[in-house]
């Protein structure tokens, strides 16, 4: 039997594909181009787009001299249900600020109040990604958690952060929402995510070019309207730079120290009414008022307190001029407090705390390979033992208003209940008839009731669980 020739087997093929129904929703070849042209087009654009934004970082020079600008980003993909759920309308929008600049804003105020008002609307149309982000990153700052800081608004907020910075999108909200960000992961003691997440907004604040607001009375790079937040955004991170750096100071900083040059907040209370500007504001070196507000006075304390990381990590023998400067803040802090009728709390405990880790810069004090020595016999320098009263009073007055006050503390104050309440600890140990035991007690029951707002303070509590021990253990083996 003659065998057929091969092209009929491809007739063959050809004729039972023709028996077969077609497949469904297959397009024609004229449909299946332009579909093709579509998906091609918005990748050749994503393309485009992200080799712009990587040319911007990659050779800043020839971006500049090419006259080439950043391409607007496509933001509408950003915003998925559940971010514009937890957001809510323009009513709710408003409440989220309302409460924020009535709590977190009282110690971390980095938000213009008056801008955020004015630009609501344009940046609703404009500025949608960014304006979002900021406002779950406040919503979050001032949530108050009992359980767990992990909450499904800090997960939404973590991701949606992510897909705005992965976007390419530079702006100073992005920066501020992840200050706000920070902050609540550095309270609720989320580690190491605070710390990644502070070294994270640095260097997106320097990619911004916000560093160069404090070095300039003026910067054309920064809208002017800006200046004064960029400085505070700066400052805020300085700040918070070195104060997780209390418990390791020989860690490198993520920032820059200051200098006396570098131009401070203006005061809080003129910026918030809008009756001072960012030509207003002077610089660390030039400051020679008493009204200079809290977030201008958390400045000099976190320059001070560079100074004394440096000199801890140094090992330096003489630091006695360091903490009487630090302590003249104090003095001044205090007097500004009582004429404004001022909460300064959270510059107060920087300066206590900048103060008790150069008397103190090791977890325990007089530590030998033996064991641990007796500190009965080192007297406290006459700034500490003040540090040490206030640390006190400063606690009882907390505790007895922490209704008011609960809302509003911020978590830079836990660090020095704790320092002081170690100190006292081993004192109490040391000497069990004094009155160590007492302010311990005073100390532990403030971490508590900071716990209801904080949940870094349950960290802190049960680091002073494990201190007690460890010092009980090793007295007797002594």
């Amino acid at each position: 039997m003659p065998h057929k020739p091969a092209k009929d087997l491809g007739n063959a093929h050809v004729n039972m594909a023709h028996l077969s129904p077609p497949p469904l929703n297959t397009p024609s070849p004229s449909q299946a181009s332009t579909h093709s042209k579509e998906a091609v087009e918005p990748q050749a654009a994503q393309k485009k787009q992200f080799h712009i934004v990587a040319e911007h970082f990659l050779d800043p020079e020839v971006f500049r001299h090419a006259q080439l600008q950043l391409p607007a980003i496509q933001i509408d993909s950003l915003l998925t249900d559940d971010v514009a759920t937890a957001t809510g309308g323009v009513a709710d929008i408003r409440i989220i600020a309302q409460k924020h600049f009535s709590t977190v804003h009282v110690w971390m105020p980095i938000v213009s109040k008056i801008q955020f008002y004015k630009l609501l609307l344009r940046r609703l149309t404009y500025n949608r990604a960014e304006l979002h982000l900021l406002l779950l990153a406040m919503k979050l700052c001032g949530d108050v958690v009992t359980h767990t800081p992990q909450t499904p608004l800090y997960e939404l907020t973590k991701q949606f952060q992510f897909s705005v910075v992965n976007s390419g999108i530079s702006s100073l909200l992005v920066l501020q929402a992840g200050v706000f960000i920070t902050c609540y992961e550095l309270g609720h003691g989320i580690y190491p995510a605070a710390f990644l997440s502070l070294s994270s907004c640095a260097r997106y604040a320097l990619a911004l070019g916000v560093d160069s607001s404090v070095t300039a009375h003026t910067d054309s790079k920064i809208e002017t309207l800006d200046l004064e937040e960029c400085r505070r955004v700066w400052w805020a991170l300085l700040a918070m730079d070195r104060f997780m750096n209390l418990s390791n100071p020989k860690r490198p900083l993520t920032t820059p120290d200051p200098d006396t040059s570098h131009y401070i907040p203006i005061d809080d209370q003129n910026w918030d009414n809008g009756t001072a500007g960012p030509d207003d504001a002077c610089t660390l070196g030039s400051v020679n008022t008493l009204e200079m507000g809290r977030f201008a006075r958390l400045a000099q304390a976190a320059h001070l307190l560079s100074l004394v990381i440096k000199d801890v990590a140094e090992g330096s023998d003489d630091s006695a001029q360091l903490r009487r400067t630090i302590f003249a803040l104090v003095h001044v802090s205090r007097i500004e407090a009582r004429m404004r009728r001022l909460e300064l709390c959270t510059q107060m405990s920087t300066c206590f705390s900048a103060i008790l880790l150069l008397d103190y810069p090791t977890s325990f004090q007089g530590v030998a390979s033996q064991g641990i020595c007796s500190r009965a016999d080192a007297p406290f320098s006459p700034e500490s033992s003040s540090v040490l009263e206030s640390t006190i009073e400063m606690a009882e007055r907390i505790i007895a208003a922490h209704g008011a006050l609960k809302n509003i503390i911020a978590p830079f104050v836990l660090h020095v209940n704790y320092k002081a309440a170690s100190i006292y600890l081993q004192q109490a140990i040391e000497e069990p008839n004094g009155d160590a035991a007492s302010y311990v007690a005073t100390l532990k029951k403030s971490l508590k009731l900071f716990s209801q707002r904080w949940l870094a303070a349950e960290a802190y509590l049960s680091l002073l669980e494990r201190r007690e021990t460890i010092l009980l253990l090793q007295q007797f083996d002594s």
